[in-house]
């Protein structure tokens, strides 16, 4: 009997103990669902403002509150070749064998097609990525080759194995090595439904200095020799300039623009400061197409600005099996991930020339309401008490139409001029300067770097955001944002709407602003404005 109550009594512990571990895996499993839909609904809430449109297709006005950016981060198997050269032959062999390598695969019309400035995307054979660039980074302890494009959402990262076939001194080397490395969405693939999403990509690369071209091949295609060859942008390397130190990026412009704004947004940025200007264009048939053009190759020969084409409407969305209108959300989605490759495009291709980049939109403008106080003095201020850092956030104004215009400045005719009311400063639209030593991804409001810069970036690698300055020192430089209108939650325009205040700060540029502006158009022989003597 003694035998049978212990046996009962064994019995009863191992259903309890059976019970506890049951109860242990459903809560870990509930604590997991909830954490997971708590980061969707955070992700999601970035995303409340999906408005706006221009000439050309409706575009997404991207405003998130600040996150805590989540990289997800899976392996893929990438090819790395081996350094091997014949030196006794390789610099008289390396025109012919360039071309001979660019030559390979040109019935699959997918490889660099070597003329500047006239970019596309390049479909990886047997698999939906798109890639547009390709850059060697040797600012870590490796280096490496980082790519950009974008990709359908149905691709497993984990599941995808890509390949790299670097072309070095003109020849092409097949000795391959596999390593892990990463494939890293610039941004979560939201909102759900939305097809394609920007990611990086890289693949380390031996100790190479001049290495040519990159080929990239899925696992079935380098058995057919069927890639996409991208050339190297590694001009940065040889420069041989001091570094300059700010430069102000443009996401590809589209529709038709406005002539005096745009002069005056480059004039306005000469006097607050800014170096250099690199300017994105898709080369759309706008209808002030060539006055613009003829802006771009003043400020070229002036050595003030860059031109990037942009070719996305020939090379991608032709070739992108969506039936969405132009006007669908989900196509101006498709759009706004693409402005995120040109934005770090920019970001790797003038790492060595700037030593922070500002990615900004034509309808924004940023300077110093104090004149003893200088953008740059203010970021450098930031960095020397917190070094490694890969960005500085400024707040933004909103200065829409509808606050209505102030008429006590004589330039009237300078947009910057006429709407002085703004919104109550706010961080609901933050602009980032990139410092192009530490930053590794650009998105849309901010910038993204590595917790351990001295370190080689692997898997564990923490990546998180820039940071603010002091409150006195940043609201001293702000993101002056104009619209027409508030295109934001009915909310937060309300908010904005009763703080608004009359900024004259602009006010202080208009005399400089008026005769600069009116130079280049007399220079260009364009209309002039009223007041230019």
């Amino acid at each position: 009997m003694a035998c049978v109550r212990n046996t009962i009594s064994l019995s009863k512990i191992v259903l309890l103990f059976l019970a506890l571990m049951t109860y242990s895996v459903l809560l870990s499993l509930l604590s997991s669902e909830i954490f997971l839909r708590r980061y969707h609904s955070n992700i999601l809430n970035q995303f409340h403002d999906l408005k706006g449109s221009d000439n050309i297709l409706k575009q997404l006005e991207i405003v998130p509150e600040q996150p805590n950016i989540v990289l997800v981060q899976s392996d893929v198997v990438l090819e790395q070749s081996r350094k091997v050269r014949n030196n006794s032959d390789a610099k008289s062999s390396s025109n012919q064998n360039k071309k001979e390598s660019v030559q390979v695969n040109s019935h699959h019309g997918n490889q660099w097609n070597g003329k500047e400035g006239n970019r596309a995307f390049y479909k990886i054979p047997g698999v939906e990525i798109y890639l547009k660039s390709a850059h060697l980074d040797d600012r870590f302890n490796e280096t490496c080759v980082r790519m950009f494009g974008i990709q359908h959402t149905s691709i497993k990262n984990n599941q995808t194995r890509l390949y790299c076939r670097f072309t070095i001194d003109g020849a092409t080397y097949n000795s391959y090595k596999y390593v892990p490395v990463k494939i890293l969405p610039v941004f979560p693939s939201y909102p759900y439904g939305v097809l394609f999403y920007t990611s990086s990509y890289w693949c380390d690369v031996p100790h190479l200095s001049d290495t040519d071209f990159v080929g990239i091949y899925t696992s079935r295609s380098i058995k057919t020799n069927d890639g996409t060859f991208l050339k190297i942008e590694n001009e940065q390397l040889k420069t041989g300039k001091v570094k300059q130190n700010m430069s102000i990026c443009v996401k590809p412009i589209t529709g038709t623009q406005n002539v005096l704004r745009f002069v005056e947004w480059i004039e306005f940025h000469k006097i607050s400061g800014i170096d250099h200007f690199v300017i994105y264009t898709n080369e759309s048939n706008n209808a002030n197409k060539n006055e613009i053009e003829q802006i771009l190759d003043y400020y070229q020969k002036k050595g003030l600005l860059d031109v990037q084409y942009d070719r996305f409407f020939y090379s991608i969305l032709p070739h992108l099996k969506v039936k969405y209108e132009l006007n669908d959300d989900k196509i101006g989605w498709i759009m706004s991930q693409l402005y995120l490759t040109s934005y770090n495009d920019c970001l790797y291709r003038y790492r060595n020339r700037f030593n922070y980049i500002l990615m900004l939109d034509l309808d924004e403008i940023i300077f110093s309401s104090d004149p003893n106080i200088r953008i740059i003095d203010v970021i450098e201020s930031g960095a020397a008490r917190k070094p490694h850092i890969g960005g500085w956030y400024f707040p933004s104004g909103w200065h829409l139409d509808t606050y209505g215009q102030v008429n006590i400045s004589p330039h009237q005719h300078l947009h910057s001029q006429m709407y002085l009311k703004r919104s109550i400063i706010n961080r609901d639209s933050d602009k980032t300067f990139s410092a192009t030593a530490f930053a590794l991804l650009v998105i849309w409001h901010g910038t993204v770097s590595c917790k351990y810069p001295q370190g080689p970036i692997r898997e564990n690698c923490n990546m998180f955001p820039g940071m603010y300055l002091k409150p006195a020192e940043e609201y001293a430089i702000v993101v002056h944002h104009y619209r027409h209108s508030c295109r934001m939650g009915p909310k937060t325009c309300e908010k904005y709407k009763k703080g608004v205040v009359v900024d004259n700060s602009t006010l202080q540029y208009g005399d400089a602003l008026n005769i600069n502006v009116g130079k280049v158009l007399k220079d260009l022989d364009l209309p002039p404005f009223p007041h230019i003597k």
